[in-house]
């Protein structure tokens, strides 16, 4: 056997490994991404498992065109505030006055804990009101002023 067949031999060995080594690692990066979205699910998973809310309070005001909502973290998650969203006849609410008993600065709402929605909303007739928190759960409720 002569250098050539050798050194032919070893540059082939030589490029498998490299492209060993370069399929290893996208297919390591990729389970990766599997495993940590899997996670993220489970973890999702739980959270909404772990929610319930329960509107306590509606009340919709024709002298000032405001609907006042009070509703109940009845679950044992923690909930955003900022990630709890309120529609009034199916249109969505983008900023709403909001207190987490009685505090007006909280972004948080604890179990067991009371969150206060306010919002200007033009009251004639039955009012449909929807609470949606970041987990999909909702509750519902109608009120006439």
């Amino acid at each position: 056997m002569g250098f050539s067949v050798s050194g032919s031999a070893a540059i082939i060995f030589l490029a498998a490994f490299v492209g060993f080594g370069v399929l290893y690692t996208s297919a390591y990066n990729s389970f990766e991404l599997i495993d940590t979205a899997a996670d993220d699910r489970e973890t999702d998973l739980l959270g909404q498992q772990n929610t319930e809310i329960e509107i306590v309070a509606a009340e919709a005001f024709s002298s000032n065109d405001t609907v006042r909502v009070t509703v109940e973290n009845t679950g044992s998650t923690e909930l955003g505030v900022n990630e709890t969203d309120l529609l009034l006849n199916g249109t969505y609410q983008a900023d709403p006055s909001t207190s987490v008993e009685d505090a007006t600065d909280s972004s948080l709402w604890l179990p067991g804990e009371n969150l206060t929605m306010e919002t200007s909303y033009t009251v004639s007739g039955t009012i449909r009101i929807k609470v949606v928190t970041e987990h999909g759960i909702a509750a519902f409720e109608e009120v006439t002023p």
